[in-house]
């Protein structure tokens, strides 16, 4: 393998990377800020899931966290 051969494939897989960080961070967003709006279609469905509804805020605030802390690098593991 050449040096340009390595380049070119840390250049896709750190595109890569940054494509799938993208798409963690849009999920856990939508998904936090859909619980804590209480967005109605979200609590009838976790409702039906089993969840009570007085846990949907803490979960979007947990997950908000969670994210913060996956966008910060020393704390991101991924």
């Amino acid at each position: 393998m050449t040096t340009t051969d390595i380049q070119t494939t840390s250049k896709v897989r750190r595109w890569a990377g940054r494509i799938l960080g993208t798409l963690v961070t849009l999920a856990f967003l939508g998904s936090g800020i859909s619980k804590l709006a209480h967005v109605p279609q979200v609590v009838d469905q976790l409702t039906h899931a089993g969840l009570p509804e007085g846990a949907i805020v803490p979960i979007g605030i947990l997950e908000l966290t969670c994210l913060a802390l996956y966008l910060f690098p020393r704390t991101s593991i991924l």
